[in-house]
This record gives structure tokens, sequence and C-alpha cells, in this order.
């Protein structure tokens, strides 16, 4: 992400003033001490940049100018380098140590002379640089122990998120890590005062996140006036709420329910107090959602998220959905039936069509929106790129198929071809 880049780079070139102005001591130890200085606040600005993605603020797709679906693979990513940065930083005066003292041979620092008889402020000023430094270690292997688990997919999802959710834990304790031991000189250059924003920001998304919930900000009441199973492993959820006004075609919300943090879906259909989600039952939260949840319940819902939009233009458009990933073309379709546009051909892959689930609501909707529907059954045949390209489309959306989407990006049709995907699945990237 830029705001990410930006970010690191502007706090490298803080480092770096910080060396300008205030020079290091002419030895090892104190070259090495920068060193492991400048891994640790990028490794502590990564982490906070996580954190605040967790929080899913309500500003957080304008800042990052990016949806949250693609704001969560980021976030899985940078927490991955985020905790190896960490651990170059820990074992820096191991790695970089030897090194210079290889390359110069530089005197060894003085000793710090100890108050014979310290005052009591003095001493707890003094522990608390042990207490920061040491705790550090254990924190950091915590922060490893918990990367290690989101590599594993045996940890069902709900315990998981609750596992996930030490991270804001980590990072509060940490703070006494990252503030106290800064050099006073630092608190009055950019680079320390650097840290000491991100330690702020940093701390106030772990505190929402434990205390409120992750997008607290975008939170409303719903009431569930319908709740069906739809075919063998499909359920409609019909709730009435206020959300339904901010909704644009394709966008996402989440469902939260009791002591879940809250689960996303694709907005099927929506009016200015409604919406409607088609969900699939594969999961922890979906395999139990028609014993959890009841007609006349009120839930809380989140959102809207997301930026699968399209634009309808007079060009050709191949929009591409594998199962349950009709449901944000659905809200495409209900758009497309009031908008001018051009040829639009949605292929849908499906296990049989003549028993998919809502088959006959998109047949429907397909036909009043003047778009070409194509049901393919996946044991019968596969959709092709070329089948894709057929119409030379300018714009090509998909919602699952991410080997098709590969492809097609490594076939390169047209450098001006538009390709638009959604990503649910996060924990997999």
């Amino acid at each position: 992400m830029i705001l990410t880049s930006i970010l690191t780079i502007s706090l490298f070139i803080f480092w770096i003033l910080g060396l300008w102005c205030f020079p290091p001591n002419f030895d090892a130890r104190s070259y090495t001490h920068e060193i492991f200085y400048i891994t640790g606040a990028i490794a502590w600005l990564w982490m906070t940049i996580c954190l605040v993605i967790a929080a899913r603020p309500s500003w957080i797709e304008k800042v990052f100018r990016s949806p949250l679906d693609r704001l969560y693979v980021f976030h899985k990513w940078l927490g991955f380098a985020a905790v190896a940065m960490a651990f170059v930083h820990y074992f820096v005066k191991d790695i970089f140590g030897p090194i210079l003292r290889f390359i110069w041979t530089l005197p060894k620092p003085p000793k710090k002379e100890m108050l014979a008889d310290p005052a009591f402020w003095d001493l707890v000023w003094s522990m608390s640089r042990t207490v920061a430094k040491e705790s550090s270690v254990w924190l950091t292997w915590i922060a490893l122990i918990l990367v290690l688990l989101c590599l594993t997919k045996k940890i069902p999802y709900k315990r998981w998120l609750k596992i996930h959710s030490v991270f804001a834990w980590v990072f509060i304790f940490l703070s006494l890590h990252s503030l106290r031991l800064m050099k006073v000189s630092d608190f009055y250059m950019p680079f320390g005062l650097s840290i000491v924003a991100i330690t702020v920001v940093g701390l106030w998304a772990s505190i929402n996140l434990l205390r409120k919930g992750p997008g607290w900000q975008k939170k409303m009441k719903a009431h569930v006036t319908s709740i069906s199973e739809v075919g063998s492993d499909c359920i409609r959820l019909e709730m009435k709420t206020p959300l339904g006004k901010e909704v644009l075609p394709g966008q996402f919300l989440f469902v939260h329910l009791p002591g879940d943090e809250g689960h996303p879906f694709s907005i099927a259909e929506f009016s200015d107090d409604e919406v409607i989600l088609w969900i699939k039952k594969s999961g922890d939260f979906t395999n139990f959602l028609l014993e959890r949840l009841h007609t006349g319940d009120i839930v809380e819902v989140e959102g809207p998220w997301g930026e699968f939009i399209t634009i309808f233009s007079k060009k050709p458009q191949s929009w591409c959905a594998a199962g349950i990933g009709i449901a944000p073309f659905n809200a495409w379709l209900k758009a497309a039936a009031k908008n001018k546009h051009g040829s639009i051909t949605l292929f849908w892959t499906v296990k049989d069509q003549r028993t998919a689930p809502f088959v006959e609501a998109v047949r429907k909707e397909a036909e009043e929106a003047d778009v070409h529907l194509m049901l393919i059954d996946k044991g019968q045949a596969r959709l092709t790129v070329k089948q894709i390209m057929q119409d030379k489309p300018e714009f090509v959306a998909f919602c699952g198929l991410a080997l098709l989407q590969k492809q097609l990006r490594n076939e390169n049709y047209s450098k001006n071809l538009i390709i638009k995907h959604e990503v649910f699945n996060w924990r997999d990237i």
C-alpha cells in the first residue's frame, strides 16, 4: 500500500535527520544501537497499521484508498512482515554487532556509574527500563506464536479470532518498551515524535478493538424479518435496517451475533430500509446460523464496506461468479435494470443449474436487466478465458474463480482491460 510505504520512508528519513543532528558516539555499541532503533521503529509502525486495519474505523477505506477486503489481505502480509522485522530488531546486536566490529576497530563505550543511594523515583525510573527491556523479549515471542497460529486452519475461526485479538494486548504492553527506551534527545526530533504518534494511534486502535470491537463506528441495529433455508446449503436472510440507505450495489456488511466478532456477507438486495443476504453454509458461523438466528431477533450489522462496484458503459462487460459469489452480482443486475448499458454477459458456475439455489431469482433479474446469463455446470464444463473474452469486454469482474482470474491476468488480453474482483477468503490468502 502506498500510504504504508510513504510512512515507512518518512520514518527512515526522520531517523537519518536525528543521526545528523545528534551523531552517535564513535563506538560499535552506539552504531549497533542505531540499527536496533530503526528496525524496531519500522516494526512498530507496521504493527500499528495492522491494528488500525483490524479496528475498521469508518474512514479506513478513504485514507488507504483501498476496499476493506483488499486491506485485510494487506493486513495479513504486513503482520507477517512486522513480526519478521521485530525479530531482526531482536537479533540486531547478534547480527550487526560482530559485522561492525569486523569492519571497524571501535573503542568500547564508557561504563555508566550507578548511584550509591538512588532516590525513590530514580530507582523507579531505572527499574522501568529493565521491565521495558525484559518484557519485550517475552512479548516478541508471543507475537511469533500468534503468527504461527495464523498459519493453521485446524483452529475454529471463532476461537482463532479470539486468539488473534491478543495482538492488541501485546501492543499495549510493548508501548512501555517503545517509549521508555527512547533517548531524551529523540523527544525533540521528528523521529522520536513520530514514535510517540505511532504509539498513540496504536493504543487507540488496540483499546477500541478490546472495548468496542472492530467496526464500532459503522454498527447499527437490524431487525430480522425473515430467515429461511434455500436448497440444502444456503440461507436467505432479510433484515430491516437504515443501513440500506448507504449501500451501493456490490458492497458487503458484517453481521454480528453475541459472542462473535462478525462475519462478512455480500449484499444481494437492498432498499432504503432493508438488506437481503444470500448465505452459503460453509463454516462455524454459517452452519449454525439457522439455529442461532430467528425471525424477530435484533442483531448488529456493520457497513457497508467494499468497492466491488461496476460502472455501466456502452462497451461490453463480463461478470463471472462461482456459487454464492452470485450475491453481489444480483445487486448489480438490479442496478443494470435502472441504467443504460452495453452488452453484459454474466457467467455463473454452479454444481447443477437444475437445483442451484437462487437460480430462478437470478434468471428473472437478468431478463429484466437485459443481461445475458450463462449458467455453467461444474461437472459438465469449465468456464474459460476464451469464453469470458469472446465479446472483447473492456471490464471483467470476478467473485470467486481465483485461478481463472490469475490466468486472465497472465494472458494479458488487453492493457486497457479493467479487472475487478472481491476477496473474502482472508484467512486462506
